[in-house]
């Protein structure tokens, strides 16, 4: 689910899909 991932830093806050064919994409928004 989207979220704050504060492992990677404070304000880094992604969300991930994985399409049927195995693709791992990720978006990103880095706040502040």
């Amino acid at each position: 689910a989207p979220g704050i991932r504060e492992r990677y830093h404070p304000a880094y806050y992604a969300a991930f899909v994985i399409d049927p064919d195995g693709n791992n994409i990720e978006a990103v928004c880095h706040v502040g």
